[in-house]
Order: C-alpha cells, then structure tokens, then sequence
C-alpha cells in the first residue's frame, strides 16, 4: 500500500522509472479523465439545490396602507420597514454510482473486462512487480483527489464574481447567478413619496457565479521557473523578469508573468529548457520573446518564438506485463494502451471520490476549504423609519407608508464555498 513509481520504455528502448515530474504528467492527464465526467459534480439549478441555501437579506418598506377618512386612521395598522430574508439555493451535487457498490477496488474485475493487466514498478530486489490494488490507488488516483481537494491548487469548482476576476484555467457553469447581493435604494424610496411606492426599491451590488476548471488546463505548473537568454537575436540586459508555466497535457505551454522585471526591450528571448518540464530539449522546450514592455521595461506580453518553440510532452505510458511469463526472470512487458488506462484511471478515481472514506470529494456551503472568492451580504444598517403620507388619491383614498431613509451600507453576512476530502 504505497505510491510505486511506474516502469516505461524510453525512445531509445529502455526501461525507466517514472520520476516525479513524469508522474506529475500522468497525475495531471488523470485529471483531465476526471473532469471529462466528474464523479462528484455541481450544476446550477432555479432553486432546491442539495447543498443547502445561503442567505441574503435587505432592508424594505412596510405595506402600504389606505383609507378613504384621514391618514390618522392608517396609523394604527401602519408597519415598520423591515429585514427581508432571502434564501439562495441554487446549486445541487450529484454523485455517480460507485463502479463496485459494498465492494473495495477491484484490478482484477478491469483486467476481466479490458482483457489487460495493469502497471509494474520494480521491487526492493529490481525485480518486474505488479500493482497491487491498493498500489493503484496510491500511484494514480489518490494523489490527484487530494489535489482537486486543495484550496491552494486547482479545485474541481470555484465560486466567482465575473470573468474579470476567476482565473482563465476555469469557465462558466451557468449565466444563472448562484447569488445575489441587493441593497435598499434610499435614494429612489425619498424620490418616490408617492402613493404605494413599492414595498422593494434595490440596488444590485454583486452577483456570484459557479465556475468549473477547463477540461483543457489541468497540465502541471511550473512557478518562477529556470529560464536562459536565447540569444536569438541579442543578449537580454533586463533584470528581475519571473515567468509561470504550465503544461497541458499533449499540447503547449500557457505562460503567465509573474513579474515584469525593469530594463527589457520588446523582441528580447527568453528559453526554458524542456528537461526542467519533464520532458527532452530541444523538443520541448518553451522558447518566447518580449511583444511588449511598459515604461520601465517591464514585459507585459509575451509572444512564441515558432523557430524555437516546443510542445508539452505526453505523458509516458506505464508497462504492463503480459500472462504468457510472469516469472521474475522471464517477464513479457508491454507499454498499456492509453484507453485501457484511462478506463482504471477513471474507474478508480470515481471509486474513490464517491465511496471511499478518506478519499470522497464533497462540497458544502460554508464548511470545509473555501474554493474562489467569498460572497458577501451587505445591507444598509441605521436606516430611519420614515412616514410618507400621500393623498388624497382618486377617490378621496389616503395612502400611507413606512420606508428606510439614510443609514449606511455595510457587510452583515459572509459566505464561502467549500471542498473536503471526507
């Protein structure tokens, strides 16, 4: 019961442990398999989600009251302006059926269904060992729940105010807010002192959005990494430039600067080299150049350099052994297919994350690790209770009405969503 590190065939042939940042690509494309069809998932729905409401409130206006007398006769069953609760339940959790309902992972059960046994590592004697369950669990899915289970790293869901304000690696579950913060507009109750001038006069503050990590950016990310002047065109004589990276999966490297740095020019190179990612150089390495720089010459963009540019590399394909010779001194090895890994992957993660303690992925309001921004509950607080008498109306009608005048606008309430690995 331990994380193994996985045997591969390198290009030239040979058989080669996984390092850590091979089994960082392999985590990250499991993660990708995850996300396709994600075990514990969160949709927006109108209202009666499963995970609870949240509460916002604001301040509002007593009913209007009439008489056809004098506005005397409304005194007596003229309200107060009031708080107005309102509950937000708009985001419900489904789980997937476990792959083994009462049961614990099953290897064996795959192997019968795919017709493929799983990976080997090598033991304390070098000798070719296979996977135990619990071994694949450790190596493959374990890991990678944890990791979408850590509000510092790249969790499944987060809540979000507008595209301006979540990362890029996430997008949109739904245009239908799962929150809504309003105020009373003071303002417009004063202007209205007329009769009934509504019991909710409003000013929206913010609305909160569900927001899910793209399928397609889960690659491993490298922060402030080691990078060389290319010398492509010149040497590069600014200072302090620092750049992230991250690698997707089968495809290229997304960069965002993490700090500009002084003394730049636009078309200076910079070249990271694809060893430090995990993978060969020059195949893949990241090779860009200065697009722009602001007045100090601090780099605010960043172009490819396509005459040098690499990609991210795949991640390796772990060896299995074949049932012809299984004996430590014969062993027939293979590399996997992709899809009968994936299809483990997938089952064991989907085990895990719904069935197993210690490993099941839930979400709560207000419990566990916050993912995104907070919401927040303002309400205008020290607001006068004021009667507006309007009248006489059409008939000889005496309106009255109690509305919230001045006061100040604070935060009265918090909320979060939050992760756990239960």
């Amino acid at each position: 019961m331990a994380l193994r590190r996985p045997l591969y065939y390198t290009d030239s042939g040979n058989i080669k442990e996984m390092n850590d940042v091979e089994l960082g690509d392999l985590h990250a494309e499991a993660k990708k398999f995850y996300l396709n069809n994600p075990p514990v998932q969160l949709t927006v729905v109108n209202s009666g989600g499963n995970l609870g409401g949240i509460s916002q409130s604001m301040m509002i206006a007593s009913a209007n009251r009439s008489n056809r007398r004098s506005f005397a006769n409304n005194t007596s069953s003229l309200g107060s302006r009031s708080v107005e609760t309102t509950n937000f339940d708009r985001i419900e959790q489904t789980l997937q059926p476990a792959p083994f309902p009462g049961s614990n992972f099953d290897l064996t059960s795959l192997k019968n269904q795919l017709g493929t046994n799983w990976p080997v590592y090598y033991n304390d004697s070098g000798n070719f060992e296979p996977f135990t369950d619990s071994d694949f669990l450790d190596t493959f899915a374990n890991p990678v729940l944890q990791e979408l289970g850590l509000t510092n790293q790249d969790p499944l869901y987060v809540i979000g105010e507008s595209a301006g304000v979540v990362s890029g690696r996430y997008t949109k579950v739904s245009n239908t807010a799962i929150y809504t913060d309003k105020v009373a507009n003071v303002a417009k109750y004063a202007a209205d002192a007329s009769a009934n001038v509504g019991r909710r006069q409003s000013i929206t503050i913010q609305n909160w959005y569900l927001w899910k990590l793209k399928t397609g950016r889960t690659g491993q990310v490298f922060t402030n990494v080691t990078y060389r002047d290319s010398a492509y065109n010149r040497p590069v004589l600014g200072v302090g430039f620092q750049v992230d990276l991250e690698k997707v999966p089968g495809g290229n490297y997304i960069h965002s600067i993490r700090a500009r740095g002084t003394g730049y020019v636009v078309s200076d190179n910079f070249i990271v080299s694809g060893d430090i990612l995990g993978g060969e150089t020059p195949e893949n390495d990241w090779a860009y150049y200065v697009d722009a720089i602001d007045s100090f010459g601090g780099v605010t963009s960043l172009l490819p350099n396509n005459l040098k540019n690499g990609v991210g590399n795949y991640y390796r394909q772990p060896l299995t052994h074949t049932d012809s010779a299984q004996t430590p001194a014969g062993v027939h090895l293979r590399s996997m297919k992709k899809t009968d890994l994936e299809t483990m992957i997938n089952t064991a993660m989907t085990h895990q994350a719904v069935t197993q303690r210690g490993q099941r992925v839930r979400f709560a309001w207000n419990s566990g690790g916050q993912v995104g921004t907070t919401i927040i509950d303002n309400r205008m607080v020290g607001t006068a209770n004021t009667r507006y008498n309007t009248g006489p109306g059409n008939n000889d009608t005496y309106h009255s009405q109690r509305v919230p005048t001045g006061g100040t606008q604070q935060i009265v309430a918090t909320h979060y969503l939050g992760v756990k690995i239960l």
